[in-house]
């Protein structure tokens, strides 16, 4: 099962649209409470292991992504977290009451709900740093260029593959993006991931001598990185089957990484990328 969730220290008043009275209840602790027992019951049911039975006893129904999720079973989660977590603490334990006086509709806690477990991706990828130390290394000659990028892609698909959120990101984004304030959270997820890649590619080249083939931007080749982390991580998810071939996750990511640093860079030849397949076509 995945790790423990991850406490979060932000101000919630901007990213709750839905409870009730949003200036004085948002950062109260009950509501905290009501939305960690229903990430918990999120990441039970949803981020379990291929052949991990649910805690439910069954799989969500696809008609109604999140209909599993009730107010009942958010309560006694709730209650079951107080137990476990604090039995002295002397204030009442969540109600049913509670819970509808913050949130008057069931749909309006699932939505609220989804952004609060999209929070973590909302901030700067923390492997950054490390990769950025893995760089300087090769710019002082303590290491090669290729044995750094296995490096830096063995610590994405290691972070990845333990993000929560990560995963609660691709099933929600796969099934509830078309819902305006979950594709805000989703556009500000993106955004902070490509400016962090497009951040360290730009100063990765710089630190290595390297300059990018004419008609390319960093922009683009920051995206290009966070896509490929996310495609691979989302391959990454299927079973494992016997007599199925494919590359580990971090081999996968690995060789993308490397086509796209020697696609990208400019070798002194002065060409475009596009020039450069029209010559190997021309070379049969």
């Amino acid at each position: 099962m995945p790790n423990p969730l991850p406490r979060r220290s932000q101000d919630l008043t901007e990213l709750l649209s839905e409870v009730y009275d949003v200036d004085r209840l948002a950062n109260d602790p009950r509501t905290r409470e009501f939305l960690e027992a229903g990430e918990r019951l999120l990441c039970n049911d949803l981020l379990r292991d291929a052949g991990e039975p649910a805690d439910s006893g069954g799989k969500p129904p696809f008609e109604e992504v999140f209909a599993w999720l009730t107010r009942d079973r958010v309560v006694l989660d709730a209650k079951d977290a107080r137990v476990r977590r604090d039995a002295e603490n002397a204030r009442p334990a969540p109600t049913p009451a509670a819970f509808r006086y913050r949130w008057r509709r069931q749909a309006g806690y699932l939505r609220d709900l989804v952004i609060w477990a999209l929070c973590p991706r909302m901030e700067r990828p923390r492997q950054i740093k490390y990769a950025s130390r893995i760089i300087d290394g090769v710019n002082v000659g303590e290491s090669r260029l290729p044995d750094a990028i296995a490096e830096i892609t063995a610590e994405e698909v290691r972070v990845l593959k333990e993000d929560h959120a990560f995963r609660l990101q691709m099933i929600i984004q796969a099934t509830l993006a078309h819902d305006s304030r979950v594709a805000d959270a989703l556009c500000r997820i993106d955004k902070t991931h490509v400016e962090a890649w497009t951040e360290f590619a730009r100063q990765s080249y710089a630190k290595l001598g390297l300059t990018l083939r004419d008609g390319l931007d960093f922009g683009q080749l920051g995206c290009a990185l966070h896509a490929a982390g996310e495609g691979v991580m989302f391959r990454a998810m299927l079973p494992r089957r016997p007599g199925h071939g494919a590359p580990a996750p971090a081999d996968l990511l690995a060789l993308l990484a490397k086509a796209l640093v020697i696609a990208t860079a400019d070798w002194g030849d002065g060409k475009r990328l596009d020039e450069l397949l029209d010559q190997l076509v021309s070379l049969r």
